[in-house]
């Protein structure tokens, strides 16, 4: 049994979200040229430099990638239409995307369609600087109106036990997972008694600068990134291919990841072109992960 199944209380009842983020002027603002046309959807811009955002030096199907995309274009076009009120926290609850195959590159701009209620009721479709298909995507979310969101977050991780540190976690070898550096590696290598889940491990130090060269986020929480990287490697390790990439997937979000405990990335089905799993933290479902590979990828 891997120990995110069986470990109390680190994942909470309350309604839970990815992505977290606070409603602001933005002075590193990664989407602009916001465009509103009449028939409301909203086009925009994409830096494609890494020199201020280094996860674009990673392969455009990259999971940190895809999920620091969808997150931004959500999030920066619902600002810019005016959605939310200034101090107002928001969160993701869903994300499905799809990569196109015939981009050569990263994506340089983007259209946003409303889909329903502010933050993520959209589809999204981002194009690369020769105006071919990168992406496909959809998002879900939610806004706090009425709630003192750092009040009530300091009052769910009350009661956590210890953090884990990275010294205390086996980690697997960052050549098997496919990153760059062992710092990067944030499973467990596969338990040969029980293959169909792995541990993870994301803290303050692994999951954000200056520590990992590429993951960013709020530091509340464990983010969809985070996540969606998890499950990759994962997978990697299932199908004994480091240089796997997904082609599309989708995530649902049920409650917070907490940094610095251990969860568990729990395998449900496995075939050639799909792998579904979910994540679990202190015996709770936190997230649901589907992946869509290549045709021809081998399964476990």
């Amino acid at each position: 049994m891997c120990r995110g199944e069986a470990l109390s209380a680190a994942c909470h009842t309350a309604c839970h979200l990815q992505g977290l983020r606070m409603a602001h002027g933005i002075s590193e603002q990664f989407t602009f040229d916001h465009v509103l046309h009449d028939d409301e959807s909203m086009s925009f811009s994409i830096p494609t430099s890494s020199e201020d955002w280094p996860w674009l030096v990673l392969d455009p199907k990259n999971p940190i990638v895809v999920q620091a995309l969808t997150y931004y274009a959500l999030y920066e076009t619902d600002v810019a239409r005016g959605l939310f009120n200034d101090g107002q926290w928001t969160a993701l609850t869903g994300i499905s995307w799809r990569c196109a195959g015939d981009a050569t590159g990263h994506a340089s701009h983007g259209v946003a369609r409303l889909r329903g209620a502010a933050l993520g009721g959209q589809i999204m479709e981002f194009w690369d600087e020769n105006d071919a298909l990168v992406y496909e995507m959809t998002g879900e979310g939610v806004v706090f109106r009425d709630r003192n969101f750092q009040e009530w977050r300091n009052s769910q991780k009350q009661g956590l036990g210890p953090e884990v540190s990275l010294k205390e976690f086996s980690f697997a070898s960052h050549n098997e997972v496919g990153v760059g550096s062992p710092i990067e590696s944030i499973v467990s290598s596969l338990d040969a008694a029980d293959p169909t889940c792995v541990d993870a491990l994301v803290t303050a130090q692994n999951g954000f600068p200056p520590g990992h060269p590429y993951h960013d986020g709020s530091g509340d929480h464990v983010n969809s990134s985070h996540l969606a990287d998890a499950a990759t490697q994962f997978a990697r390790l299932l199908r004994r291919n480091p240089g796997l990439e997904s082609l599309g997937g989708e995530m649902k979000f049920r409650r917070y990841v907490e940094l610095g405990q251990v969860f568990t990335l729990q395998l449900v089905s496995n075939t050639a072109e799909v792998s579904e799993m979910r994540v679990l933290q202190g015996g709770q479902e936190c997230a649901s992960i589907n992946f869509t590979w290549a045709r021809g990828s081998t399964p476990a």
